[in-house]
């Protein structure tokens, strides 16, 4: 097991240096390496890629790379319960993806095969390669929701596109009708999103992947698994990463779906190294 005290800043960078964090260190006794990240130049970064929400803040990463701990506080005894759990000969167990509320609509997708969508068409064409995790999202233009997401799966795009995850904006014209290729592609580079798309434009692909019996937005959310199976359902209309309370709720759901990425992503990265693909001979 490694430790790192990690000094993020945010304010106060006259004060919290890191020749600041490093006396402090040395002050307690703190015989451990310490970083420091953050300053005049801007905010610290790893606070945006951990998407913490203050300090203290308390992170815990297996030997696999996956985080199984991102938090305010852990007590003393849960923490060492956790490490316990990661060590050779543990107990842990492949951390499973927390749904969303069953209230919120369309939880009982999960654990099913995703129907063959039969998309209308791709902008500019669809993605090459074999089945991978994929994350599709719904969205139109003038909606303000779309406005606010597809960031937010843009950044999931980035983040784990080169990890093995396939994200896929599917356009949907409200109502439903035709729609330009250009002018789709333009609105939804303009909102920042530089992902495939695709186009249902009578949303008959929305209708088999989730039925509008219950739904209670068109602007939903799924990720599939390796085997096109549905593992993370968000039944729309909005989440994105925010440090503002007015946004816990946005925030929360997008950090749910970006642990549920990681899931999807370890399963399959271990899937593919117990069953190597044939090399030719």
């Amino acid at each position: 097991m490694k430790f790192v005290a990690i000094q993020t800043t945010f304010e106060g960078h006259d004060t919290n240096t890191a020749r600041g964090a490093w006396a402090t260190a040395e002050k307690f006794g703190l015989d451990i390496p310490v970083g420091h990240d953050g300053g005049h130049d801007g905010p610290s970064s790893i606070v945006k890629r951990y998407n913490t929400a203050g300090t203290p803040w308390v992170v815990i990463i297996g030997p696999d790379g996956v985080v199984r701990w991102n938090d305010y506080y852990i007590s003393f005894k849960h923490a060492i319960h956790e490490i316990d759990k990661l060590r050779p000969g543990g107990a842990w167990v492949q951390r499973t993806i927390e749904p969303l509320p069953k209230e919120r609509g369309g939880q009982e997708l999960i654990g099913r095969k995703l129907p063959e969508l039969g998309l209308d068409r791709w902008i500019p064409e669809k993605p090459a390669g074999t089945a991978a995790p994929t994350l599709y999202r719904w969205w139109t233009n003038g909606c303000v929701f779309c406005q606010q997401t597809l960031p937010a799966i843009e950044q999931l795009r980035a983040r784990y596109g080169d990890k093995g995850l396939q994200v896929v904006g599917v356009y949907h014209p409200k109502p439903p009708g035709e729609a330009d290729d250009e002018t789709i592609e333009q609105y939804a580079r303009y909102l920042g999103y530089k992902g495939a798309i695709a186009v249902d434009e009578d949303w008959s692909a929305l209708d088999l992947a989730f039925p509008p019996e219950g739904r209670k937005a068109t602007s939903v959310s799924l990720l599939v698994d390796a085997d096109g199976v549905i593992r993370f359902v968000h039944p729309g209309p909005v989440y994105f990463p925010s440090y503002e309370k007015d946004h816990a709720r946005e925030n929360a759901d997008f950090a749910l779906l970006d642990r549920a990425v990681r899931v999807v992503l370890n399963e399959a990265s271990n899937a593919e190294q117990q069953d190597p693909a044939p090399t030719a001979p």
